[in-house]
C-alpha cells in the first residue's frame, strides 16, 4: 500500500532534516512502519526534486471529490438499510451525476461490505447491571457442582450450516415448508453428560416437571449421589422454568437452582453442546421422526467426559487484565491458576520460567506464588527500552553501532558464550559510553540478564478499548483451534521449496566439513560465505572463545537460524532425506522465482532436528 504525503515528509524529516534526529535507513523504516527500500526510494526522489506529491497519472478522473467520498461514507454509516441506489438518488438530487457502481467502489475502497447486520439481543441498563452483579456473586461458585440443563429444537434435514460451493456448482438442499422437528431436554455437567429427553408437544410447566422427575433426578443421583445438596440446577428465565409448578417441584425435591442473568444465552455452555450436536447430525439425512430421535440419542451417547470438562472449566485461554500493574493484582492472577487447577483435581503448575517484562510487580508475585524460579526478560521489551537510552545518552554517530552491538549479543548460543560476549561489549564501549555501559550493567548485564526472542506476541501500546477488542479476538481464536484440535506441536520442521533450493544449491557447492561427536551429539562445521575449507584452529576459535575484542566474537561466529539452507543441504549430504526434483530446477547461483503461495499455514514448531537420533549442531565458521 502506498504511503500517505505526511508519512513520505516524515521519511525526510527523520532522515535528512536539519531538526531532525537524523536516523539511519533502517531505523527509519521502523519508525514509519514500511519497507526499507521504500524509505531510500523516497529519500533519492526528495534529493532529486524535493517535491514528494504523487504526480498526474493518465486515466480518467474520479467524478467524486474526497469531501464526496467522505458523505458516502457517512451516509452508509449512519443509516442501517440504506442501499447504493438511496444514495445515488440522494447525490443526483444535489446536482452530482454518479451512478451506483461509483457509490460501491467508494465504500468498497473504505472497506466496507453489503452483507447482513449482527443481531444481538437488547440489554438495558437494569440488565447490564444485574450481570455485573451475578458475575461478581459467582465468584465463589464451584461449577464442578453445577448441572447445566437446557432445552432446544432439531428440524429435520436442517439446511442451517456452511458448505463448499464451486463456482457454477452450488449445492442445494431441498426444502419443505413445515419440517419435523423434535424438542429436545438436556443435562450435563463436569462428571459427564446427563440423560436426553425428546418430545413432540410444546413445553409447559407440567412437562418440565416430568422431566425434572425422569431426566434430571436419575443424572443427579447418578452423578453426585441421593444427597441433593451436593449439586445446584442451573437453567435459564424461560416461563416454564420460573412458573409456580416448577418452583415448587423444586423447592419439595430441595434442587437448588442459580440464579442466572436474562438475556445471556452466552453464558451458559450447552448451548455449545447444541451446536455441536446439530452440526453431527446434519452429516446424516434422516427421514423419519423416529430415526431422527434415534440419532439424537446416539449421538448424545457419544459425547464424552471429557468434552464436558473441557466446557466447564478450559471453554477460554485464560485472559487477565488489569490497570495498576502492582504486586498484589499478579499474586492474585497466578493464585487463580492454582485454585482453577485444585478445582479440576488435576496438579498444581509448576513452572521452569516466567516470560515477562521487566516489571517487578511481576517477578515479585510470581516468585512469592512459585517460588525460585528462572526469570526471562522478553528481547522486545528490553531492545526497545535500551535503544530509547541509546538516543537519549549515546552521540549519534555512535547509535547504530551500539544498536547492532547489542542485536549481536543477544545471539550468543548458551550462557557461557554470553558472558564471554558482554565482558567484551563492556570493553569495548565503557571507554567511549561510560554513562550509557554503566547502566547497561546494572538494568541488561545484571538484574535482568536473560533475553528472549518470542514470536506472535502483542508488542504495541493501545488505547484500552482497542487492546481489548484485539485481546479478545486473539483469545476467541485460540480457544476454537484448542477446542477443534487444530493447534499441535509437530515435531517434523516444514521446509518450504525455497529452502529445498538453496539447500540443494549449497551441496553443490561441495565445501569441506569437520565433525566431532560427544555422546549422541554430532557437531558439524563448516566455513562460511565463499570459503570451501575449513581448518582446526578456526573450530578452536568457536570452542574455546578465542576473541580478544568485541568485534572478534561478530565476526569469528554466526549462529544460524533453526532450519536453514546448511541444515537442509547437511541432511541431504549425509543421504537422510532426498529434495524434490523442483529443488533441482535452478541454476546454481539464481534465486526461485516468487509467486506461489504457501500451502498451509505452520504449525507450532518444536525447533529441534533429530537424525537418526543424533541431534545436529552447525556451526558456520570464519577463518
Amino acid at each position: 500500500m502506498a504511503l500517505q504525503v505526511y508519512q513520505r515528509y516524515k521519511i525526510v524529516f527523520l532522515s535528512q532534516h536539519p531538526l531532525g534526529p537524523k536516523l539511519s535507513y533502517t531505523a527509519v523504516a521502523k519508525a514509519v512502519h514500511c519497507d526499507l527500500k521504500t524509505v531510500k526510494r523516497w529519500l533519492k526522489r526528495w534529493k532529486q526534486s524535493k517535491n514528494l506529491i504523487d504526480g498526474t497519472r493518465p486515466g480518467r478522473p474520479r467524478v467524486t471529490t474526497p469531501k464526496q467520498d467522505q458523505q458516502v461514507i457517512a451516509l452508509a454509516e449512519k443509516e442501517t438499510f440504506v442501499t447504493s441506489q438511496d444514495i445515488t438518488n440522494r447525490f443526483n438530487k444535489k446536482g452530482l451525476d454518479i451512478s451506483q457502481r461509483t457509490v460501491r467502489r467508494r465504500l468498497n475502497e473504505a472497506g466496507a461490505k453489503y452483507n447482513r447486520p449482527l443481531s444481538k439481543p437488547l440489554l438495558t441498563k437494569n440488565r447490564r447491571e444485574k450481570r455485573l452483579k451475578w458475575s461478581e456473586d459467582q465468584r465463589t461458585t464451584d461449577w464442578n457442582q453445577v448441572i447445566f440443563s437446557d432445552e432446544t429444537t432439531i428440524r429435520m434435514n436442517s439446511v442451517k450450516g456452511l458448505v463448499w460451493n464451486l463456482p457454477g456448482k452450488k449445492k442445494a438442499m431441498r426444502t419443505v415448508k413445515h419440517p419435523l422437528k423434535v424438542n429436545v431436554w438436556g443435562c450435563f455437567s463436569a462428571r459427564g453428560f446427563g440423560r436426553v429427553v425428546c418430545f413432540k408437544e410444546n413445553l409447559n410447566a407440567d412437562l418440565m416437571c416430568h422431566i425434572y422427575k425422569y431426566g434430571l433426578l436419575p443424572t443427579a443421583r447418578k452423578q453426585f449421589g441421593h444427597d441433593s445438596t451436593l449439586w445446584k440446577l442451573q437453567e435459564d428465565n424461560d416461563p416454564k422454568h420460573t412458573s409456580k409448578k416448577a418452583t415448587t417441584w423444586r423447592m419439595n425435591n430441595n434442587v437448588e437452582k442459580i440464579n442466572w442473568p436474562s438475556m445471556s444465552p452466552d453464558i451458559a455452555p450447552i448451548e455449545n453442546v447444541w451446536e455441536l450436536l446439530k452440526m453431527k447430525l446434519r452429516k446424516k439425512k434422516h427421514s423419519t421422526y423416529q430415526s431422527l430421535v434415534s440419532a439424537i440419542k446416539r449421538q448424545w451417547k457419544s459425547l464424552s467426559q471429557e468434552l464436558a470438562i473441557k466446557l466447564v472449566y478450559v471453554r477460554y485461554f485464560p485472559l487477565a487484565i488489569c490497570s495498576n500493574e502492582t504486586t498484589q493484582d499478579f499474586r492474585f492472577i497466578f493464585r487463580a491458576l492454582q485454585e482453577g487447577m485444585k478445582k479440576l483435581n488435576l496438579e498444581e503448575i509448576d513452572p521452569d520460567f516466567l516470560i515477562a517484562d521487566g516489571a517487578d510487580a511481576i517477578r515479585n508475585a510470581f516468585q512469592d506464588v512459585f517460588g525460585e524460579k528462572t526469570m526471562v526478560m522478553c528481547w522486545a521489551h528490553m531492545r526497545r527500552n535500551v535503544v530509547k537510552k541509546i538516543e537519549s545518552m549515546v552521540k549519534k554517530s555512535e547509535q547504530e553501532d551500539l544498536v547492532n552491538d547489542v542485536e549481536s549479543l543477544q545471539l550468543a548460543q548458551d550462557e557461557r558464550i554470553f558472558i564471554k560476549a558482554s565482558n567484551l561489549f563492556v570493553k569495548k564501549w565503557s571507554k567511549k559510553e561510560t554513562n550509557f555501559i554503566e547502566y547497561f550493567q546494572n538494568e541488561w548485564l545484571t538484574t535482568h540478564n536473560a533475553w528472549y526472542e518470542g514470536e506472535n506476541t502483542l508488542r504495541e501500546r493501545l488505547p484500552s478499548s482497542r487492546f481489548k477488542v484485539l485481546a479478545f479476538e486473539i483469545v476467541e481464536k485460540w480457544s476454537k483451534c484448542y477446542e477443534r484440535g487444530l493447534k499441535k506441536y509437530n515435531y517434523k520442521q516444514t521446509i518450504s521449496l525455497e529452502l529445498w533450493t538453496t539447500g540443494y544449491q549449497w551441496v553443490k557447492l561441495n565445501k569441506s566439513i569437520l565433525s566431532t561427536e560427544c555422546d549422541n551429539l554430532v557437531q558439524y562445521y563448516i566455513p562460511a560465505g565463499d570459503e570451501t575449507k575449513i581448518t582446526n584452529v578456526g573450530i578452536d576459535v568457536v570452542k574455546k572463545m578465542i576473541w580478544y575484542t568485541f568485534d572478534q566474537y561478530k565476526k569469528s561466529i554466526h549462529y544460524l537460524k533453526f532450519m536453514c539452507k546448511h541444515v537442509v543441504g547437511m541432511a541431504i549430504r549425509l543421504n537422510h532425506c532426498k529434495p524434490p526434483p523442483a529443488a533441482k530446477n535452478v541454476k546454481i547461483g539464481e534465486k526461485r522465482r516468487r509467486g506461489r503461495p504457501s500451502k498451509s499455514k505452520k504449525a507450532l514448531l518444536i525447533q529441534q532436528i533429530f537424525l537418526n537420533c543424533n541431534s545436529i549442531f552447525f556451526t558456520e565458521i570464519h577463518d
